[in-house]
């Protein structure tokens, strides 16, 4: 991923959250957080197919 203009290499087993914020993919690990600015179909491009699991909640008033 790259953060903050550098390459960065996740361990993907240590991913337990990506979250999608405006233009921003916030990347939750065990040992530390990431924000990227990029859209969550470029970062999905990046990851083997079976890696996530995609969940949606939308909340009406």
């Amino acid at each position: 991923m790259n953060i903050d203009k550098r390459l960065v290499k996740i361990d993907l087993s240590t991913i337990y959250l990506i979250e999608v914020k405006g233009d921003y993919v916030h990347i939750k690990t065990d040992e530390k957080n990431y924000v990227v600015h990029s859209t969550l179909k470029k970062i999905e491009e990046k990851l083997p197919d079976s890696s996530i699991f995609k969940d949606s909640l939308l909340f009406y008033y």
